[in-house]
């Protein structure tokens, strides 16, 4: 699988992304951490720069740790091998082994009253239905369809109608997009490693996701790497 999303060996599979949200967060720290050092460099240089060089100290010490943890996170790939998928957090990294994981597929999804983008977003399930986002890697988009009768969708979810067709809801788009891409090569490596009776072989969870009336957190379609989509009804 020639893409420069992912690195491959023999045993590992290696995925990097940097989502929206992600950059946002960076931009911001980076900013405000440079800032910080700003008043330092300044408040040292000049004769009367105490409250300033203070400020800077004080400042430093709060943002340059959080910056260091939001860039680490971000480069960190998250990691496919024979015995466990890592997928990191801030401090440390989530871990699902691989003989496990009862699905993989994408999930198009709303955040109700939310800025968290709607899009078709990465999904593991492991053996007991728990499943977890890979938030690194989405297909995301603010150009929605526009249907015949001239409405379009919000940019906020609130009610969303579902006659409507949702972003990229095509099965050759999804299988030919960054995100398929990637949910295609840990499919195909968890398959190869569980054999055709393990539990994504016989589970395969990922067709099998229903929404949570109390969750503002609304799924609308799934999308599986053997080349099958349906809309999610309940």
């Amino acid at each position: 699988m020639k893409d420069n999303q992912v690195l491959q060996d023999t045993d590992v599979l290696k995925f990097r992304g940097i989502s929206g949200q992600n950059w946002i967060n960076l931009v911001t720290l980076a900013f405000i951490t440079l800032m910080s050092l700003s008043l330092l460099i300044v408040g040292g240089l000049e004769s009367n720069g105490t409250p300033p060089f203070i400020t800077g100290i004080f400042t430093t010490i709060f943002t340059l740790p959080i910056f260091s943890l939001v860039l680490s996170h971000a480069v960190r790939p998250i990691v496919l091998s024979k015995e466990a998928l890592k997928i990191p957090r801030f401090i440390s990294s989530y871990e699902i082994p691989t003989d496990e994981i009862a699905g993989v597929g994408l999930l198009f999804q709303d955040v109700d009253m939310s800025r968290a983008p709607s899009g078709w977003y990465i999904y593991i399930w492991d053996s007991a239905g728990k499943k977890k986002m890979l938030d690194k890697l989405v297909e995301t988009t603010i150009l929605v369809p526009k249907p015949a009768n001239g409405k379009r969708r919000p940019l906020i979810s609130i009610n969303r109608d579902p006659t409507l067709p949702l972003p990229h809801e095509d099965l050759d788009y999804l299988t030919n997009s960054r995100t398929g891409k990637v949910a295609k090569a840990i499919y195909d490596f968890t398959l190869m490693v569980q054999g055709p009776t393990g539990p994504l072989a016989t589970k395969a969870l990922q067709k099998s996701t229903k929404n949570d009336r109390f969750s503002s957190t609304k799924f609308w379609a799934w999308w599986s790497p053997d080349g099958t989509m349906e809309r999610i009804i309940k």
